[in-house]
């Protein structure tokens, strides 16, 4: 007929038992756990009929069929012989854990021991349709593996002993888990997802610039508690212009975006759109900055981070006000606001370039 059929099989470990109880009245030599030996034959068989077809006749149809099979080991315990042959076999797994039930996560799809095989032979369309959809999948994994790592030290001595860019990852990372991986399923807006609503074209777009931008604020941070001892023992004045950008940048992020204080309207709630605003046009002045430097180090005409606080100092004062937006502006207002400004900053630096 040529229709795309998904089938959901629930359970192959009950279809599994009642296997080996059969197994064992015909008096068949058990294997492990008493299941029959060629329990990972049976399997194989079944999920090899999925797969994709060309329809006979005319005119000329394509269809397929793509299995989901339940799996429920008993304790949960992944080395049962039901689970380590299914495993064997099929290319996707989707590991449900109940600890996220337990939160109300849903889907309660554990993104650490979940994977696909398929991902090297999606790339290509991946790169035809959405290009920068890969390195933002492989940024979000790191992001939450490297939550993972952090949780146990949270637990031991609280968030606050954490080092700055240890902090943002926290935070990014439950933004991925709250805002992006769980979803409910009964409401319009989440009950299916296109490939598009992932890209920045869409209502994500906040989201992905927050994780490209977040990464580059971790490593200003880190940078500036590298340079911190340094500072200590031999003064500002003797570090290189480069360095001196990082400090001030490092200082903007710590002071102007990670403090926040709660007792103001402006700073109790900060929605998404201006957490992007304000990192993006933070981020810009870090690197064009620098770049300012590094580019004319070697000219007569050559900027130092002195140079670029005297004749950028309203500029760099912006960037400081603007956490000040009250977001009872509005969404439009506030971007635009951002979007001047980094209008401002670009036309700044073409200034002090010549």
């Amino acid at each position: 007929m040529g229709l795309n059929v998904s089938m959901m099989a629930d359970s192959t470990s009950r279809w599994a038992e009642a296997l080996r109880e059969i197994s064992g009245r015909l008096a068949e030599m058990p294997a492990d756990s008493g299941y029959p030996a060629y329990l990972p034959a049976r399997l194989a068989h079944f999920y090899e009929r999925a797969g994709r077809v060309k329809c006979l006749g005319n005119p000329g149809r394509e269809g397929s069929v793509s299995i989901v099979g339940a799996v429920s080991p008993p304790g949960g315990d992944f080395s049962d012989p039901v689970t380590t042959a299914t495993l064997n076999i099929v290319q996707v797994f989707w590991g449900l854990d109940k600890k996220l039930a337990q939160r109300k996560h849903f889907p309660s799809v554990n993104w650490l021991i979940s994977y696909s095989k398929y991902e090297r032979a999606l790339d290509e369309f991946y790169e035809r349709s959405y290009p920068e959809f890969v390195p933002l999948r492989n940024k979000c994994k790191e992001i939450l593996q490297e939550e993972e790592d952090l949780s146990e030290i949270v637990q031991l001595v609280g968030k606050g002993s954490l080092a700055e860019s240890d902090k943002i990852t926290l935070e990014v990372a439950k933004l991925l888990r709250d805002d992006f991986l769980q979803q409910n399923g009964y409401t319009p807006y989440d009950s299916e997802n296109h490939g598009f609503k992932h890209m920045p074209h869409s209502s994500l777009h906040c989201f992905f610039f927050s994780v490209l931008f977040s990464h580059q604020c971790k490593e200003i941070l880190q940078e500036e508690e590298d340079l911190s001892e340094i500072v200590q023992l031999v003064g500002k004045g003797s570090l290189a212009e480069s360095d001196k950008i990082t400090l001030e940048v490092a200082k903007l992020l710590r002071d102007d975006f990670l403090q926040q204080n709660g007792y103001t309207p402006y700073d109790r709630f900060c929605p998404f759109y201006k957490t992007v605003g304000m990192l993006k046009n933070m981020i810009t002045f870090y690197e064009q900055a620098r770049y300012a430097v590094e580019t004319t180090a070697q000219s007569d005409n050559k900027v130092t981070y002195a140079i670029i606080r005297e004749q950028m100092g309203p500029v760099m004062n912006k960037l400081s006000q603007m956490k000040f937006k009250d977001p009872v502006m509005g969404e439009a207002a506030i971007k635009q606001s951002y979007e001047e400004l980094m209008e401002e900053m670009q036309q700044a630096f073409s200034n002090l370039e010549l």
